[in-house]
């Protein structure tokens, strides 16, 4: 599910048939959402409805050797400045694993405001409870939250981080969708446009870009 054509879209796309968003959210959830196993149905009892889930990719977007050169994630002031928007008592932190820069220091940076940090990396399936059960969700680069936000009967909103192909926004009524873009285009430059490897300067723009070279809109809200 990591592939940024998006959203399950895949086996469409396979069999050269064009889905489009309302036929896309029917899919999901007349044949999609009742094969979910029962684990998945029942919200996890730890997340609380005004908690804010904050989902980072890592693994192979960051591997040592030769990671996927369209898997640039966003920068830790996405996160942040999220958070900041969003205000919440209590913010999680779901990861596969802490080789993304930005995991640590929005760790801490959090930690330091005087927030409540929950950290969620464990068992895939544990994972996506987590972010099943969120109703406020910002999202890393990758059709993976994509799948989950089509997934969710308890999402109201979700943030997006524009790439060079844009957010694929949500059809189903009732979520609110944010998209934050880069305003001049040079992180997405820089880290998203196909030319993604882990470099050193990539990644010290992961973790330096300001957050007034971003602006966040709202783009769905039914």
């Amino acid at each position: 599910m990591e592939r940024r054509a998006g959203s399950g879209l895949l086996f469409a796309r396979a069999f050269q048939v064009s889905v489009d968003e309302d036929s896309s959210a029917r899919i999901f959830t007349k044949y999609l959402r009742p094969l979910l196993v029962p684990e998945l149905r029942q919200p996890d009892p730890r997340v609380r409805r005004e908690d804010l889930i904050l989902h980072f990719r890592a693994g192979d977007a960051f591997r040592k050797s030769r990671p996927h050169p369209s898997y640039g994630q966003p920068p830790l002031s996405y996160y942040l400045s999220a958070v900041e928007r969003e205000q919440p008592q209590r913010v999680w932190l779901v990861f596969e694993d802490r080789t993304n820069y930005c995991i640590d220091a929005a760790e801490s940076a959090l930690q330091a405001r005087g927030l409540e940090v929950v950290v969620q990396s464990g068992a895939t399936l544990d994972d996506i409870r987590v972010l099943m059960t969120a109703e406020r969700l910002v999202s890393s680069r990758g059709s993976f939250v994509h799948a989950i936000a089509h997934l969710s009967e308890r999402l109201r909103k979700v943030y997006f981080f524009e790439g060079e192909e844009g957010p694929l926004p949500l059809p189903r009524g009732g979520v609110e969708v944010v998209v934050v873009r880069d305003i001049d285009g040079e992180f997405t430059a820089e880290v998203l446009s196909r030319n993604w490897t882990g470099s050193s300067d990539q990644r010290a723009l992961l973790l330096s870009y300001p957050p007034e070279k971003l602006s966040f809109s709202l783009v769905q809200s039914q």
